[in-house]
């Protein structure tokens, strides 16, 4: 199974612990249909090119005994879009607020080092507590 295939069956279980159906967790912002789960796409919320060119990449992988491979397919580093809110979200045409973040992003930011990702390319602060954002 590839680091791709992985990480999609991780964010899938993932979001089936925040939400009861799993739709697009940037619903709320409107301009995406109800979807079949199998039309959302998994999505990583740190870049996987931000993950590869880290600089402390090396330092995390020995620390923590994991590969780049892991690293990549970590589902708490995930969330649920659909096509469109997808491509908005590549194309730098939304700003994602850093509370509508799944809690588990932060949790792989502290872990991996890379808060400072989180800091600079949402908008916010993160989520208090350990509530859940419903999609």
């Amino acid at each position: 199974m590839t680091a791709q295939q992985r990480h999609r069956e991780e964010v899938i279980a993932l979001a089936a612990f925040r939400m009861p159906k799993p739709v697009c967790e940037l619903a709320h912002l409107g301009g995406c249909e109800e979807r079949f789960p199998g039309d959302l796409e998994s999505d990583h919320v740190l870049e996987q090119r931000w993950i590869k060119s880290h600089p402390q990449r090396a330092a995390v992988e020995a620390e923590l005994g994991k590969t780049l491979d892991d690293l990549l397919a970590d589902g708490r580093n995930g969330w649920l879009l659909c096509g469109h809110h997808n491509r908005l979200k590549m194309e730098s045409k939304i700003r994602i607020i850093r509370a509508w973040l799944p809690p588990s992003v932060e949790e792989f930011a502290v872990e991996t080092r890379m808060q400072g990702r989180l800091e600079r390319h949402f908008v916010g602060p993160p989520l208090g507590g350990a509530t859940p954002i419903q999609g």
